[in-house]
Parts: C-alpha cells; sequence; structure tokens
C-alpha cells in the first residue's frame, strides 16, 4: 500500500490554494506534523490531487493500529478462522485503562467478536481491542501489516498494560508506531475495495462509519445529516483517531452527504507542546482546521477560505 517514502511538501496536481494554506497551518505547530491529503471522485477541481507532508516519518501509532488490528480480524473472519458471532467472556484482567467502556463493566460480561471489534474502533476501547489482540494474535496481526505494505507500522503489543504484564521491549519505551503514508494507504485501498474481500470491506466501512470521536477531522464540518451548513453541504466520515500524551491522530474518508467520496485525510501530529487529552488540544485543533481546508477545496471551486 506504501512504499514508506518521506514526502515533504509533494503535491501531485493538488490545488495551488490547498496546499499552501496546509502548509501555513502547520508552520507554528510546536511538534511534528504528517499530512496525507488525496482527492476523491467527487472533490471539485480545488481538491482534487496530492499532497504529502513527511508521510513517512515514524510516529506512535496510539489507536491507529487498530485499524489494521479490525482489518487482519476481519480477513480472518472471511477465510474462517475467526467468528464473529462468538461470544467471548471478558475477565477481569481483560480491563484495562485509557477509552472504553468495558473496564467500568462488570467482568463476565459476553461481547460476541463482531461487539469487540465495533467498540474497539468507535468508542477507541482499549479492553475491546486487547481482547481482538488476543483472539487473533499478536503475531498474525503483525504478519497481516506485513502483507499489507504498512512497512512503517509495528504491533509492540497490547494497550495499556500494567509494567508488570508489559513486554521487555514496551518495559524499555517502544510503543507501536505508524506513518501517515500507511494509514492512508490503508484507507485508500479500503476505499478501492482492495484491502478486503466485499463482505469485511462493507463491514469495516460499516463499522468506521459508526465513529463517535469526530472531534478531529469532523470539528468544523457539517456532520449532522440534519443540519447542512449555509450552503447546503452535509459530510459523511468513515474515520479512526487516536491520542495519547503530546500525540494526537485522525484519519479516514470524508464524503457528500450523498455518498460520494470528496477525499482521503490522514494528519499525525506529536512531540506537542500541549500534553494534555482535551478538546482544546493543539494537535486535535490543528486536525480540525486542515480538514476544514480540504473540505473547502474538494466542495467548491473557490479557494479554501480556512474558517
Amino acid at each position: 500500500m506504501s512504499d514508506g517514502t518521506v514526502n515533504d511538501g509533494t503535491v501531485n496536481g493538488a490545488s495551488d490554494a490547498l496546499r499552501p494554506a496546509i502548509a501555513t497551518e502547520i508552520a507554528t505547530f510546536s511538534g511534528r506534523v504528517s499530512v496525507a491529503y488525496q482527492g476523491l471522485g467527487g472533490a471539485a477541481a480545488a481538491g482534487q490531487g496530492t499532497i504529502a507532508i513527511d508521510i513517512g516519518a515514524p510516529m506512535p501509532s496510539a489507536s491507529l493500529i487498530k485499524l489494521p488490528i479490525l482489518a487482519c480480524a476481519l480477513q480472518d473472519a472471511e477465510d474462517g478462522r475467526l467468528d464473529l458471532g462468538r461470544r467471548v467472556p471478558m475477565q477481569a484482567d481483560d480491563q484495562v485503562a485509557g477509552n472504553g467502556v468495558l473496564r467500568h463493566l462488570s467482568s463476565g460480561l459476553e461481547p460476541t467478536v463482531h461487539d469487540l471489534l465495533t467498540l474497539m474502533i468507535i468508542i477507541s476501547d482499549n479492553t475491546a481491542a486487547n481482547m481482538a489482540i488476543e483472539l487473533v494474535g499478536a503475531s498474525r496481526i503483525q504478519a497481516w501489516i506485513r502483507s499489507a505494505g504498512m512497512a512503517g507500522t509495528e504491533l509492540v503489543g497490547k494497550l495499556q498494560l500494567p509494567r508488570e504484564a508489559q513486554s521487555e521491549r514496551q518495559r524499555r519505551g517502544a510503543l507501536n508506531r505508524t506513518c501517515a503514508a500507511d494509514v492512508q494507504g490503508l484507507f485508500l485501498s479500503l476505499e478501492r475495495g482492495e484491502l478486503l474481500p466485499p463482505r469485511a470491506t462493507a463491514r469495516m466501512r460499516a463499522i468506521l462509519a459508526a465513529q463517535i470521536y469526530t472531534e478531529g477531522i469532523g470539528r468544523a464540518l457539517p456532520i449532522d445529516p440534519e443540519a447542512p451548513d449555509a450552503q447546503g453541504r452535509v459530510a459523511r466520515l468513515e474515520t479512526k483517531s487516536g491520542c495519547i500524551a503530546g500525540v494526537w491522530h485522525d484519519a479516514g474518508i470524508v464524503r457528500r452527504g450523498d455518498g460520494v467520496p470528496l477525499f482521503a485525510l490522514t494528519v499525525l501530529t506529536a512531540d506537542s507542546g500541549d500534553r494534555a487529552e482535551r478538546w482544546e488540544q493543539e494537535g486535535l485543533l490543528t486536525i480540525g482546521r486542515i480538514a476544514r481546508l480540504a473540505f473547502d477545496a474538494a466542495t467548491d471551486r473557490d479557494a479554501p477560505s480556512g474558517t
């Protein structure tokens, strides 16, 4: 899907207004930013083309590692290795800190495998993710990552484990990692129907479309179908975000209200001086502004306004 190449400001046919607008947006960021943009079939002329800024730079994956976990699990379901309807008892030692609802519920609960995959994505549930890793197998997931061409992505281990349960690499500080090229490549391959078989593709897209955390890419977009903006525009998202201290990412496909794809966007931010997990965090705000620039370009032949 990607070759891990680092491209600084590479543009292929993209709007003369969109590229410098994004460059201006990230110029004052306190840490590192990678941006991958690809105009899709429904984009206006100003939103066509490709923008790639430092897309091969290694980044902590945070919860974006859940994307290949999901894809691998769905592939295994297609191949008969995993039953999405199987109920899996949650044990007390499955429950870990961070995002999600399962850690607050009683052990013995028996979600289905499909439930776990859904929770892992739409509310970024870490307990669900770890249970999915256990079911599919970390080595199997890493093999899928390699087979998908995600050369800059690695699943080092389960998420949010207490120190005593971590691997030696995790105790030495190793983190799950990825890069914008890999994440963007995954979404583009999914959009083209090349990542997974048709039924698994539909399942993955449906889960991504149910995303609850839309405050990055969706922050300044008209994502409520009942409330189009002043120009009558509505956006539909299929996205996944992730954050840890000083890191905030979001990536996915943005569509028109009728489902026609406008663009794929991946924005990864790291080493921010703002290490808080809050709705006004520097990286999250940056993602929202870049997404709005892209949306304005993709839906209007005029130059993006940046509002």
